[in-house]
Formats: structure tokens, C-alpha cells, sequence
């Protein structure tokens, strides 16, 4: 598979719809342009707000070297708000869990508005989530990459299983106090695996 051909798709909420391949044919939503992607395919999503979750609908990419990619538009400002959650509780990104083989997939540029799914203050309200398999000899999540975003109002900012994964350069902020959880607080960061990478992200306006 090595060298394979790469194809470049697009969502913007001034496309027509239909094949993605540039900016007039673009998807306009985010799911339809994810419909479009095979295995180290790259999504540039153009500016708006999207009232979208991306829950395990990203397929895995080919390597790290060629990883599938969701990616903004240089300059421009796309933010994820989901409004409801019909396909996981109160997550707006969700990758991994129990029967999953996820891995080399980059989200970069993207911001994350939890408001909607912290107005219940759960402790499950959480921007990014990658999560561990029920059972611990079970495939984990790696090689997922959130770089040179931006996460509000979840109860949580990002919560990290598995190996080799990465939060790079993002500003966590203005997070929402989860007051039933166990301790009651919240996190920005919360780091359940190893090996993972955390760097360079600045956390700030926290409860």
C-alpha cells in the first residue's frame, strides 16, 4: 500500500454536494465529506460552524506516514457544536472503544463547542474522547493526532487512552465545572494511557 494514491476531499457549506473534489462540489456537511474518504485520504473542511458529532466514522489511515486527515482550510475558522447527540453521549470527536481498531487518523485545526452537551454539567461531556476497549488485551487506540485546535464549554477538554496518541498546540479553555462527578471537578487533559504525546497546549479560564 505504501506510495498508494492519496485523494484530497472537501466540505464547505457553500458546495453543491455532490463529488467533494473541490470547493464547488464540495460536501456541505462533515459526515457527508467522512462518507467520502478511504484509508489516508485527507478532508479539508472550510469555514462555519457545524452542527456536527464525528463519532468512529473516520476510517483508520494507512500508516503514520499516511494518515487519514481531517483538516481546516488554512485561515479559515471551523468549529464542531453539535446541537444534539444522537450517536454517543455528549462527545463531539469519539474515536475508539470496544471492538475497534482505530488508529493514524489527525484532526488538525479544528475547534470543539461542548456547550450543548455540558448544560447538564455531566462529567460525560467531554470535547475529545479516545477511548480503551472494554477488555485490556483488546486493540487500543494510536497514532491519533488533535493538533492546532481549540476546545470550550465540555465538562471535559480531551480524555486519552491508548498509546502514542497526541494533543499538540491547543487552547482548552472557559470549560464548564462538572459538579457531580467523582471528585467534582473537571480536567482539561486527562490522561488515562502512555506514551502519549502532550505538548504545547495552553489551558486557561478553567473552573
Amino acid at each position: 500500500i505504501q506510495g498508494a494514491l492519496m485523494t484530497t476531499y472537501h466540505t464547505a457549506k457553500t458546495g453543491n454536494n455532490t463529488d467533494g473534489l473541490t470547493l464547488a462540489t464540495a460536501k456541505i456537511t462533515i459526515a457527508g465529506g467522512i462518507g467520502l474518504l478511504a484509508s489516508g485520504d485527507t478532508l479539508i473542511i472550510h469555514a462555519g460552524t457545524y452542527a456536527e458529532q464525528i463519532v468512529n466514522s473516520v476510517p483508520s489511515g494507512i500508516s503514520a506516514a499516511q494518515p487519514t486527515t481531517l483538516q481546516a482550510f488554512s485561515g479559515d475558522t471551523v468549529w464542531l457544536q453539535p446541537t444534539s447527540y444522537p450517536l454517543a453521549a455528549n462527545f463531539v470527536i469519539y474515536v475508539g472503544g470496544t471492538g475497534r481498531t482505530d488508529h493514524d487518523i489527525v484532526f488538525d485545526g479544528l475547534r470543539l463547542d461542548n456547550l450543548n452537551g455540558a448544560a447538564a454539567i455531566t462529567p460525560s461531556a467531554q470535547c475529545m474522547k479516545i477511548d480503551a476497549p472494554d477488555a485490556p488485551t483488546d486493540f487500543y487506540p494510536h497514532g491519533i493526532i488533535f493538533k492546532n485546535g481549540e476546545v470550550i464549554k465540555g465538562s471535559m477538554g480531551f480524555v486519552i487512552a491508548g498509546s502514542f496518541n497526541q494533543i499538540v498546540n491547543c487552547d482548552i479553555h472557559n470549560l464548564i465545572l462538572a459538579t457531580n462527578s467523582v471528585p467534582v471537578g473537571t480536567y482539561g487533559i486527562y490522561n488515562q494511557g502512555s506514551s502519549n504525546i502532550i505538548d504545547g497546549n495552553r489551558i486557561y479560564d478553567y473552573p
